[in-house]
């Protein structure tokens, strides 16, 4: 306990960073007043810390992004309160946050990371279990309250933990628990039926076998991916079985023997993967059953093809209005009000699931430009190839849904791959506290004004 205790005050900006990821969990999208008090907090520790080693490759198109941000806001509603930059601004704080981190402190951090989405993950299929009991059973969207949000958390995690190395000879209840979080991952996933988390962890697939067979071989990425397909086939054929067993018979209590289940088999989930490494043949077999399992998913839930397609729609709609203010868009929070007007379908949400689609409409091209840089420049850096499936899967999934919004969600997948201090340059501490007390002010700033609207 003691040891505990003195890790979280060695490690101030590790607790802090973890902390804020459980409590954004809770809040939401778009919740001002929690993204602003974490905000102040995270930004008062960055001023205690000064100088760091950062990626300016990312710090300015970062910069940039929240700059364009804030005129747009100021532009559309004559304050920097309303629009985007009440929240997403965060995510630059994070990242210089992160570039105070060492290497270890990084690696305990993404550690913390999966071993809460394997909680995420359990919660999950409880309230799943509950809703199925009390006849109100449906797709499951975990404290987050969204099933494509959700299932995207679910996915980037499986990855992460993936290109994780093993923690070798050391013991301890976390140990054993990150060890097992995969079917818990695995299995709450399919209770998402988030068609996009599948395609967005098909890409991760891909990419893992890419990366491996340019390392080594493509005989042996060509393996390894048959293991992990046959691990993903079992992970989520046992949630798609609780959810069968819940939904498509007169008994959901059965969805609880499954559940027990699943506990017990990420209790030996080990042993699992020790079978399939020392019996190739069946490993195939198994990984062959991924077929079926996806042949399921899409049975599961039929209406994924039409979604898709509205998706399409969606997406062809705000391409439209691009043009009408290319380089700072319309305004953030404007295409919705501009789609109920258009002689297009009008499709009821707040967001273009796309979000550089989005971002061209509301905030312009040059914002846009800033999110493309920063994706290519992740993409081409050097070292932590093994988080790239992860990456991929989060970028894939961003393609065809609203996850850059959800706070909790990107905030996540930069605490699991983001490397700042890799191929980065040393900032004064001046600087840096100076970037940290600019951000602290907007924070503040936002939070007052949401504040007083609850008052006046």
């Amino acid at each position: 306990m003691k040891e505990g205790y003195g890790y979280l005050m060695d490690h101030q900006i590790v607790t802090l960073l973890s902390l804020s990821l459980v409590i954004l969990c809770f809040a939401g999208v778009g919740n001002v007043p929690i993204v602003g008090m974490i905000g102040i907090i995270l930004c008062t520790m960055g001023c205690l810390y000064g100088g760091m080693a950062v990626d300016l490759w990312v710090l300015v198109p970062l910069l940039l992004f929240d700059g364009i941000s804030i005129y747009s806001s100021w532009e559309t509603y004559g304050t920097i309160a309303k629009g985007f930059s009440q929240t997403q601004a965060i995510f630059t704080v994070v990242y210089l946050l992160m570039a105070c981190l060492e290497e270890e402190e990084r690696l305990s951090l993404r550690r913390f990371c999966i071993s809460w989405m394997g909680i995420m993950a359990i919660v999950g299929m409880m309230q799943f279990m509950h809703k199925a009991l009390i006849g109100e059973a449906a797709r499951a969207g975990g404290v987050l309250g969204a099933p494509n949000a959700f299932g995207i958390c679910l996915v980037v995690s499986w990855f992460a933990l993936i290109g994780t190395k093993a923690e070798g000879k050391q013991k301890g209840f976390w140990t054993g628990f990150l060890r097992g979080t995969e079917p818990l991952l695995l299995s709450a996933l399919a209770l998402t039926l988030s068609m996009g988390s599948f395609v967005a962890m098909a890409m991760g697939i891909l990419v893992v076998f890419w990366r491996r067979g340019k390392d080594s071989s493509w005989k042996e990425a060509g393996v390894f991916c048959c293991r992990l397909l046959a691990r993903a086939s079992v992970g989520v054929g046992l949630g798609l079985l609780m959810y069968i067993a819940s939904r498509r018979t007169n008994y959901p209590w059965l969805a609880i023997p499954v559940f027990l289940y699943i506990l017990a088999a990420a209790r030996h989930w080990q042993e699992f993967i020790c079978f399939l490494e020392d019996f190739p043949r069946r490993t195939a077999v198994v990984s062959g059953f991924g077929v079926v399992v996806a042949a399921l998913s899409v049975l599961s839930r039929p209406s994924a093809a039409a979604t898709f397609a509205e998706r399409l729609k969606m997406m062809k709609n705000g391409l439209g209005y691009i043009g009408r203010n290319p380089v700072f868009g319309v305004g953030p929070y404007q295409w919705r009000g501009l789609n109920l007007q258009d002689s297009d379908i009008y499709f009821n949400t707040w967001h273009i699931h796309n979000v550089f689609i989005h971002i061209g409409v509301e905030l312009g091209l040059v914002a846009m430009a800033m999110l493309v840089v920063l994706v290519v420049r992740h993409f081409l850096k050097r070292g932590e190839d093994e988080m790239k499936p992860a990456s991929a899967a989060f970028l894939v999934h961003n393609m065809m849904d609203t996850d850059f919004f959800f706070e909790a969600v990107p905030i996540l997948a930069l605490l699991m791959v983001s490397r700042p201090k890799s191929g980065g340059r040393k900032i004064k501490a001046a600087a840096a506290r100076l970037i940290f007390a600019a951000f602290g002010g907007i924070f503040i700033y936002n939070l007052v004004y949401s504040l007083s609207g609850l008052f006046l």
